[in-house]
This record gives C-alpha cells, structure tokens and sequence, in this order.
C-alpha cells in the first residue's frame, strides 16, 4: 500500500482476514483499501468487534458517522487516500465471536492473591500438616504465604505460556496470559467462603480432628467433594484464560499447556544432568 500498489495490497489483505478473521490490524489495512464507505465502515466495525480500544478505528467510524467523506486520511497511519476499487471478490468472513474480557492487572494480582490463600489452605489440610498446629498459626500461615504464592505463580506461568502458546500460533502477551490464568484463581478464592464455614461451624473435623460424629464426617466429605469441584473447575477455566489470551482454540490452549509443561521439565532435566556432569569432572 504505502508503495501504491493499492489492488495487490486489497487481494493480499482479504486474504489475510479469511485466513486470520481474528486479525484487528488485518481489517483496519483493508479499509484502507476500499472505496465503498458502506464495506469500510464494515471493516472498521470489525476492528472495534476485536479491539474495541481501537483509536484509529473509532475516529474513521466517527468521520463516517458525521459525512466527512469516505477518505480514510486517520483510520490508517501514513497511508494514501484508497483508489476506486468496484467490489471485493467474493464477501468479507462474518466478525469472529466477540473475544471474553480479561481482568485488569489490579484485578488479575488480587484474583491471584486470594487464589493462592485458597490453594494453600486446601494443600495444608490435605498434607495432614495442620495436625500439630492451631487453628490460628494455620491461618497466620496460609495468608501470609498464599498472596506471594499465587501472584508468582501468575508471573512465572505468564511468561511460559506466553512463550509456548507463540510457538502455536497466539498473539497473547505476557500480562494477558497472566490475566487469562487468574481466572483458574475464581474458584479457589471462591472456595475461601466454603472454608470460613467449614472453619467457623466444624473446625476440629474439617483439620482432621479425631473423634468426628458419623454427621460431621459426612459434612466434611460434603465439602471436600466441593472443594475437589473447584479444583476441577479452576483446571478448566485455565485452559478458557489461554485460549482467550492467545486468542486460539481450546485444543491450541491444551496444547501449550503440554508445551509448557515440557519446557519445565527440560529444563529440570538439563539442571539435573549439567550439575552431575559438573560434580563428576571435578572429581565429586
């Protein structure tokens, strides 16, 4: 386009967006292409459709809106006024389905704070490591380790994820994979409110107490079915929140959970091995 080879660039960029409809960049070009105001606005929609903080898009919109010609002189940077062109070849891909809202950094931190104090707790009691301790060095325990936990969980696992899910095709940043997984953390923050119950009516059962009624067992084996429901859940919604980052299918999202899974474990592996081939040349 900025060479002025505006039919080429209208070919390559239809067939771009039916290769990539989800591509915002893709269709804000190719309204730069076309003459017809109608088939620009309809460009320019679909932009806001996929980036709907789009700057360029919302002002070409509004020159439209207010009969300011059909020139796209703001909506695409440093380019010429578009030449006449009579129609697309064939019609424009229908817009992709809107893509989910991510939380907001502020958002994706405290959802990864509360999630690790709920992903503490349940590991603390499962492990039996309350049995010697109190109620409260417990809770002193798991809210003050928990925030540190889940938040440097989000950092580390958005940056894996972000690596592995670009090596399949995504488009997601490292701050939107960290936003997309601090959704897996809704469950188990959730689950906080099931053990302030659990902790308030039945505390000695839910620790693991002896000398529990046939009653209270039952109630507590109740809540442990939940809070495995909430695991469960948080697994899914983990897979949800890359596959929305990256802006790709679940079975992309599974697959860069693999990906990453394999980074970790090369890594470890290599750690292993280089450190005993290190041991072994010095005589250890």
């Amino acid at each position: 386009m900025r060479a002025g080879e505006r039919t080429r660039a209208r070919q390559l960029l239809t067939a771009a967006v039916r290769a990539d409809p989800r591509s915002a960049e893709a269709w804000l070009w190719l309204s730069g292409t076309l003459d017809d105001p109608t088939q620009q606005r309809e460009c320019l929609e679909r932009v806001l459709v996929l980036d709907p903080q789009n700057v360029a898009a919302r002002r070409g919109l509004a020159e439209r809106g207010s009969g300011v010609g059909n020139r796209q002189q703001d909506s695409v940077p440093s380019l010429r006024p578009p030449t006449p062109i009579p129609h697309l070849p064939s019609p424009i891909p229908h817009p992709p389905p809107p893509i989910p809202r991510l939380p907001s950094p502020i958002a994706t931190f405290l959802l990864g704070a509360l999630g690790g104090v709920g992903v503490l707790l349940d590991w603390v009691v499962w492990r039996g490591l309350d049995a010697d301790s109190s109620l409260g060095a417990i809770l002193v325990m798991v809210l003050l380790a928990g925030p540190p936990l889940g938040i440097a969980t989000l950092v580390i696992g958005g940056v894996l994820l972000r690596i592995s899910g670009r090596g399949l095709g995504g488009v997601g940043g490292a701050g939107a994979v960290r936003a997309g997984l601090s959704w897996a953390a809704i469950p188990p923050a959730s689950g906080l409110l099931l053990w302030a119950g659990q902790l308030t009516l039945i505390p000695r059962a839910s620790l693991g107490g002896g000398g529990a009624t046939p009653g209270l067992a039952l109630a507590v084996a109740i809540c442990w079915s939940a809070h495995a429901l909430l695991i469960l859940c948080s697994l899914f919604l983990a897979l949800i929140g890359v596959a929305a980052a990256h802006r790709f299918s679940l079975w992309r999202a599974a697959a860069t959970w693999l990906l990453a899974t394999l980074l970790v474990l090369g890594t470890l592996v290599a750690t292993f091995f280089g450190s005993a081939m290190l041991i072994t040349l010095r005589g250890g």
